[in-house]
């Protein structure tokens, strides 16, 4: 015979209450996550997207280009120490606009141009704030302090995470090489060239000498480890270009940039310096500082504050990119005052091993007076304003013991009569 189950409606009205206590209890543990808030470009082409995590401090971002996600949710958050900061509740939200002119104090690019955003000011029950800003160039945000005692700041998230994988066009940090030890006087060699070397060396992942080369490559084969600079531009699988920014660093580390787990990019900070040194295997002249200890966080700075901006520009042409005024736009009004006519900003030649660097010349190419006026004559025919007397000029570091192939008066005469100014090159250490 079948066996016949026989359940009452008592039963039924138990495991109805059972399963919605489970789903209730599993949804108590996951994360919910919910849209804050929502912006959009003046021109309405790019659009933003905030969301909030329940019981996450960080919150994320997406930017769309005419309703198509471009890029997709991306962490920001910044890690202040206390446990008022481990979760941030939302107190109000304002949102505002604004266009004007502004007159830059040195014209560069133009000496007017126009400054039209849309933003959003979220204040928190905690002692902080976060602006938004879309303009039609692209996104910036940046944190605001507003505590009565100093921040500790452990870490800055700031993640760009584009659909699909993206073409990264960047500038790597150096990273030491480690030698193989050689005997006898092979290794005597080694080291007297290694002390030439050392002028130029890091002593740690980030440190640099901001003189590398720019690369292009996938941001999927790039390695996790792999420091570059800002700006880093990123051409989307879509054709969109996003170039990854910041504006009014003050007090603050500046960022430095490598893979997120999403394929996409994210920002490192280097840690506070706690000491440096001066290494003893280096050339006396040169007196270039190497940090030799770090904190445990990347800035301790006043609790009253504007962070710096953290940008993202996008666009369909990559003309408009060197075009913008966006990262003049966010940085913090010049505190110079008086007459000012004196600063006049130009172009420059830094010809850095300058008998490198010129062939086919009526003349012995090197650090002399004719290598010099030869630039200064370059200068005047390309439209450029200044040159760089970089360095060799003096010897072994001595300011007052100058190298006799170079007359400066001849140059500075020279120079004075083409209408070209001069820079010179030391070590300010």
């Amino acid at each position: 015979m079948t066996p016949i189950l026989n359940i009452s409606r008592q039963h039924i009205a138990l495991l109805l209450q059972f399963f919605i206590a489970i789903a209730l209890f599993s949804s108590c543990h996951q994360e919910v996550t919910k849209k804050v808030t929502a912006l959009s470009s003046p021109n309405k082409k790019i659009k933003f997207q905030l969301f909030k995590e329940n019981r996450n401090p960080s919150l994320r971002y997406s930017l769309s280009w005419n309703d198509t996600i471009i890029i997709t949710k991306s962490n920001i958050e910044l890690d202040l120490d206390g446990k008022e900061f481990d979760q941030l509740t939302i107190s109000e939200i304002h949102q505002f606009e604004k266009d004007s002119l502004v007159s830059p104090v040195v014209a560069s690019k133009r000496k007017v141009f126009r400054d039209h955003f849309n933003a959003i000011l979220i204040n928190f029950d905690q002692p902080i704030a976060l602006e938004i800003r879309m303009y039609d160039e692209g996104m910036a945000f940046r944190w605001i302090g507003k505590a009565n005692h100093e921040l500790k700041v452990f870490k800055e998230t700031f993640e760009v995470n584009p659909v699909g994988d993206a073409l990264l066009f960047y500038a790597p940090y150096e990273k030491e090489q480690e030698q193989k030890p050689a005997p006898g006087f092979i290794n005597f060699i080694i080291r007297q060239s290694e002390r030439i070397r050392n002028l130029f060396k890091v002593k740690n992942s980030y440190e640099s000498f901001f003189e590398t080369q720019y690369r292009t490559g996938k941001v999927s084969e790039e390695g996790e480890k792999t420091f570059f600079f800002v700006p880093a531009l990123i051409q989307s699988n879509n054709g969109k270009y996003i170039v990854i920014g910041e504006s009014d660093v003050i007090d603050y580390p500046g960022m430095i940039l490598q893979r997120s787990s999403q394929n996409g990019i994210k920002t490192c900070f280097s840690p506070f310096p706690l000491e440096e040194q001066i290494p003893s295997d280096t050339m006396s002249y040169s007196k270039i500082k190497s940090v030799t200890k770090f904190a445990d966080y990347i800035a301790l700075t006043n609790g009253k504050r504007n962070f710096p901006w953290r940008v993202v520009m996008m666009t369909d042409n990559p003309a408009t990119i060197p075009a913008s005024d966006l990262i003049l736009k966010l940085a913090s009004p010049s505190v110079i005052k008086g007459d000012m006519s004196w600063i006049k900003p130009g172009q420059i030649t830094d010809e850095w091993l300058i008998n490198m660097n010129l062939f086919n010349v009526p003349f012995k190419a090197g650090k002399n007076t004719e290598s010099y006026k030869y630039y200064i004559d370059f200068a005047k025919e390309f439209g450029l304003e200044y040159i760089m007397l970089d360095e060799g000029w003096y010897l072994n570091g001595n300011l007052k013991k100058l190298n006799k192939e170079i007359n400066i008066d001849s140059i500075a005469s020279y120079a004075k009569e083409k209408g070209i100014g001069l820079g010179l090159w030391f070590n300010a250490s």
